[in-house]
This record gives structure tokens, C-alpha cells and sequence, in this order.
């Protein structure tokens, strides 16, 4: 990927909001700091499997992920949020093959 954009900043609920010198981070600016921090690296395909819930549009999967492996921090970084609107779920991280070359 390229580029990502935010539609809520155009749509004024960005995660920062000022007034005068008063700054409020909103709750989702947690989730755009973390990401940014760990952004860098070589996306990896994953496999995501689970439950669906139905929307007007059809079935959503459950569970949305992405993964970074950055070979200069020499970490992975692993991306995954709960799009259900009602459900917990419990999660598997299977990286059973996953080999690591320099």
C-alpha cells in the first residue's frame, strides 16, 4: 500500500481535536500513534479465517488483520481488530512456517 487516507478528518471527528491552546485526543488517535509507529517493513500475506456477521451489503468477516515484518527492528507487527458489532472473539496466531532470512 502506498497511501491510506482518513475519511473523518474531512468529515470533522479526526482523532485530534484543539481549542485555543486545549488539545483532546480522541480514542482512536491511540490506534493511528501505535500504527504509525510500527508502519515500516515488508507487508505479509496472512490467513484469516473465522465467523461472519450479515450486513445490507452481505457477509463481513468477523475479524480484519494485516502484518509488518520489518528486517532492520528485526520485529513483526501484527495489525487485528474485531469489526463485529456484538461479539467477542478469541484469536489464534498460528507462525508455524514462518522462516526469517537476513
Amino acid at each position: 500500500m502506498k497511501i491510506a487516507n482518513l475519511a473523518q478528518v474531512g468529515n470533522a471527528i479526526a482523532p485530534l481535536k484543539t481549542l485555543g491552546d486545549e488539545l483532546l485526543k480522541y480514542t482512536t488517535f491511540h490506534a493511528f500513534k501505535l500504527f504509525s509507529e510500527r508502519k515500516e517493513g515488508r507487508p505479509l500475506h496472512l490467513g484469516v479465517s473465522g465467523n461472519c456477521f450479515d450486513t445490507d451489503e452481505g457477509p463481513v468477516t468477523c475479524m480484519d488483520a494485516s502484518c509488518i515484518y520489518s528486517l532492520d527492528q528485526a520485529n513483526l507487527s501484527l495489525f487485528i481488530i474485531n469489526l463485529s458489532p456484538i461479539d467477542k472473539m478469541s484469536v489464534i496466531i498460528d507462525l508455524l512456517g514462518l522462516e526469517v532470512a537476513g
